[in-house]
């Protein structure tokens, strides 16, 4: 296993586990400001990795007009063929039976949901793949790390 997917798989399950353990404690606005603050994070994130598009071999490859249509096509083709296989109502039904194996109670629709958001960041979110394909191809994990 590669470094970065290593560090990457390390620091998912810890923030799961804080998560699973202190989640419940916190208060509702202390709540919904860490998720907006990593929401944000996430956009700068997203907004940094956009400079890779001006890449010199990826203009090359693509034209400097087609650089912003290939990434509007992987979002079509993406959300296309999300819907046609239904990923999220899958990822939804395993939540619902991984909660009833797991759970002794508690607000179900909220594990649920919070099951499949961290489903699909994790596993089908863009710096996911992007980052375990650099670390795969031996260029570095700093989009996993």
């Amino acid at each position: 296993m590669r470094l970065g997917t290593l560090i990457n798989v390390i620091a998912i399950l810890i923030g799961a586990g804080l998560g699973v353990a202190l989640g419940h404690r916190l208060p509702e606005k202390i709540s919904r400001t860490l998720t907006d603050a990593l929401g944000l994070v996430v956009l700068v994130i997203g907004g940094l990795n956009l400079v890779a598009l001006s890449d010199a071999a990826f203009v090359a490859a693509v034209s400097s007009a087609g650089t912003l249509l290939v990434v509007l096509a992987a979002l079509v083709l993406g959300s296309i063929v999300g819907s046609l296989i239904g990923i999220e109502q899958r990822l939804s039904q395993f939540g619902t039976w991984l909660q009833l194996k797991v759970s002794k109670g508690g607000d179900k629709d909220k594990f649920i949901e919070g099951f499949v958001n961290a489903s699909l960041l994790f596993t089908i979110g863009p710096m996911a793949v992007l980052g375990a394909l650099q670390d795969g191809l031996g260029q570095g994990f700093d989009v996993l790390a």
